[in-house]
């Protein structure tokens, strides 16, 4: 009999560890949309400066509410814990999401390579970016903050390929130098208590190197615009990491977009579909429409997934844009976790 209840117990808790959710998964579709929602902006690497940051509603006061009672002076580790669960009750089974880039780039003078133009920048970009659920899966008593935490940087050449008398189309190759490093762990209150930080990219110190690329092919006429892109596909090892969770699969992308004649105020419908390993082809595919003006430097566009719906407004001059992005979960809560409203702020100089 006794056999038979830990058999039991073996299985239930097996059962309720697959219910738990994937972080790691979570965020690899919060953060190929987030590429996905850029690509839709503007081209990859074709900027002296892009700066763009994306951040959910609530992180702020729940960052510094975490940073403020673990450092309270003169509170005892148990009333420090007593406010943390207070913090993590009231935040109970939501997601926030976080994401910082930057990318600086240099551009390099144009030559003709037998009946091709090809057109090379250098660049760099820095990423930071995390998601952190607090939820109470595993016990209804003792909440807990499931964290991911990623950090990674690209250094390449991009370049682009165009055949004479084919200027209607061209391919992108970025073959760079990717530095990840990641972690993917769960916070108690007593850790929260002691170290008052939800995450720290200070303590991803060790990196995994390879070398990567992106291929683009991009079609563009006066009525249609098509491209197909493969992105950060690994070449090769440079250097292997033992706690590596994100991995090397690539990100495709599909896009095709219809292109209306200008008038005062027109509509350029668009549909498309990204893919990882990590997640359902059916979590990849959106469709949208950008509302464009003749007589304004500003466009706006609305799109549509199986989990989000996204309004960008830009503002955009000759070489200077500015854009907000809001991603609404019209769906909420999603596996039982509340998803709150993901803000974006991206402002660049285009060559």
């Amino acid at each position: 009999m006794k056999k038979i209840i830990i058999l039991l117990l073996i299985l239930a808790n097996s059962a309720h560890a697959q219910s738990l959710r994937n972080n790691l998964k979570r965020y690899t579709i919060l953060r190929d949309k987030t590429l996905i929602n850029k690509r839709l902006t503007h081209n990859l690497y074709e900027q002296y400066i892009d700066l763009d940051l994306q951040v959910s509603s609530g992180v702020k006061d729940l960052v510094a509410d975490i940073k403020n009672k673990g450092n309270e002076a003169g509170a005892s580790q148990s009333q420090k814990e007593l406010n943390i669960l207070e913090i993590l009750n009231k935040n109970m089974n939501s997601e926030r999401y976080i994401d910082l880039d930057a990318t600086l780039g240099v551009p390099l003078p144009s030559f003709n390579l037998s009946k091709y133009r090809l057109t090379p920048s250098l660049f760099y970009n820095l990423n930071l970016g995390s998601l952190f659920t607090i939820y109470n899966q595993t016990s209804s008593l003792d909440p807990s903050v499931s964290v991911y935490v990623k950090k990674e940087t690209k250094m390449g050449l991009s370049t682009i390929v165009t055949k004479s008398g084919h200027i209607d189309t061209h391919i992108k190759l970025n073959l760079y130098k990717l530095n990840r490093s990641d972690a993917d762990l769960t916070k108690t209150k007593t850790e929260l208590a002691e170290s008052s930080k939800i995450f720290n990219f200070s303590d991803l110190s060790q990196s995994k190197e390879t070398l990567s690329m992106d291929f683009i092919w991009k079609r563009e006429s006066d009525h249609r615009l098509w491209k197909i892109e493969m992105l950060e596909a690994k070449l090769l090892t440079l250097k292997e990491k033992e706690q590596y969770s994100y991995d090397n699969f690539p990100l495709f992308h599909f896009f095709h977009q219809w292109k209306g004649d200008a008038k005062k105020i027109w509509l350029e419908p668009f549909a498309g579909i990204h893919m990882r390993k990590r997640y359902s082809i059916f979590d990849g595919i959106y469709v949208g429409s950008w509302l464009k003006f003749k007589d304004l430097p500003f466009r706006s566009s609305i799109s549509l997934s199986n989990q989000f719906i996204t309004f960008i407004p830009e503002f955009r001059v000759r070489h200077f844009y500015f854009n907000y992005k809001m991603r609404m979960a019209y769906i909420n809560p999603q596996d039982d976790i509340w998803v709150s409203t993901i803000h974006s702020f991206n402002l660049g100089l285009n060559f």
